[in-house]
């Protein structure tokens, strides 16, 4: 690999093993797996079974295939702490003496089956690295033409799984130094390949272990967003208000599929693109939950995005109104941790309905003047 590297200028992709055989390229991505664990640079791995449509179709003369088939395994370091260590708690509060805490390193790895529960299991990589050989060579090196053939693969409860459902399609692991990325073809001549992509920032991320299990969710709204504040949706703390659990998870699930159908048309991520106006309108918006929500995530997604709730309502269109005007320019944290202006300037609420908005379209659209109070529109 350091040989391949050095003779491609500052590459920001190549491959490193390209043939007929998966059980060759599966085994050389253990091995990067194993290396990347050993001298600290491992972040995370994914490995991928078949899409549910795929299964479906390809095994719907067999349920019991269906069942269980693995969907998805995942693997991330987590520091768990001795349970002689958490029952030392109380007693050291009460005592002076300072005995050497104790904490280990694992491998967490998560497996999810279709129709099945999932099993999450820790893998102790620093005292027996041949184990999670062994694990993982379970996961990928199954025979997969064979499917009667009994490979089990004992689980603690005492369960086994056949060769069929465990078929590995697809892998990634995530180092400080770039992703690796594992594609097979057990149903084609072609054979697999191991990609390696470059880490492209000037400096290398660096390892990162939890110090629990459960880790913070990736969304698209930030839940202690001001405007969430203001409709009574979360508080300051980015928790649900009582009773509006459900409905903040409408909002982030109502961006994250709008937002992805419209990145979705994009061309390569055309920066242009964006900046051409795009038109949301919420016919019926009642009290603009969704179209606050998708206003301001577009925003935050860089584009350039005029939004209308349309409400028969005059004193609800007042109320958010006036809750968008006073949200003109709100400061949000990205993940990056610096601050960007979201603008609300151009969300505006107007009375009305469905048909009455449809033939005055072009007189709703205009733009909307900024103000301290806007009284709603007819």
């Amino acid at each position: 690999l350091s040989k391949t590297a050095a003779s491609i200028k500052a590459p920001s992709s190549f491959h490193i093993h390209h043939a007929t055989n998966d059980d060759a390229i599966q085994e050389e991505f253990i091995e990067t797996i194993q290396s990347s664990l050993q001298d600290s640079t491992f972040l995370s791995f994914a490995l991928y079974g078949p899409s549910s449509s795929k299964k479906k179709k390809k095994n719907s003369n067999n349920s019991n295939i269906d069942f269980g088939t693995v969907k998805s395994v995942s693997g991330r370091l987590v520091e768990l702490k001795s349970k002689q260590k958490q029952n030392q708690k109380q007693s050291k509060s009460r005592s002076n003496n300072t005995s050497p805490s104790s904490s280990k390193t694992v491998l967490h790895v998560n497996t999810k089956y279709f129709g099945a529960t999932d099993i999450a299991k820790n893998w102790d990589y620093v005292d027996d690295l041949a184990t999670v050989q062994k694990n993982l060579n379970e996961l990928l090196l199954m025979p997969k033409d064979d499917m009667s053939a009994a490979v089990p693969l004992d689980d603690e409860d005492g369960s086994t799984a056949s060769a069929a459902s465990m078929t590995i399609q697809r892998g990634e692991l995530c180092t400080t130094q770039g992703t690796y990325k594992l594609t097979l073809s057990p149903s084609s001549k072609r054979g697999g390949k191991l990609t390696f992509h470059k880490q492209q920032s000037a400096s290398p991320q660096q390892q990162v272990i939890s110090k629990a299990h459960d880790r913070a969710k990736n969304v698209p709204l930030d839940p202690s967003a001001k405007f969430l504040q203001l409709l009574g949706v979360s508080n300051k703390d980015g928790k649900p208000r009582p009773g509006m659990a459900s409905k903040l998870r409408q909002c982030q699930r109502f961006c994250e599929i709008v937002g992805g159908l419209v990145e979705g048309n994009l061309i390569d991520d055309d920066e242009q693109q964006k900046q051409q106006t795009l038109t949301s309108v919420d016919m019926g918006c009642g009290r603009g939950y969704l179209t606050f929500s998708l206003h301001a995530h577009l925003h935050q997604r860089g584009f350039a995005v005029q939004s209308r709730g349309v409400e028969m309502r005059p004193k609800l269109v007042q109320e958010i109104n006036d809750i968008a005007r006073s949200l003109d320019y709100v400061e949000s944290k990205n993940d990056g941790g610096s601050s960007e202006a979201t603008c609300f300037q151009s969300l505006q609420f107007v009375e009305g309905t469905i048909e009455s908005y449809m033939k005055c379209k072009n007189d709703y659209d205009a733009p909307a003047a900024p103000s301290s109070s806007s009284s709603s529109s007819s």
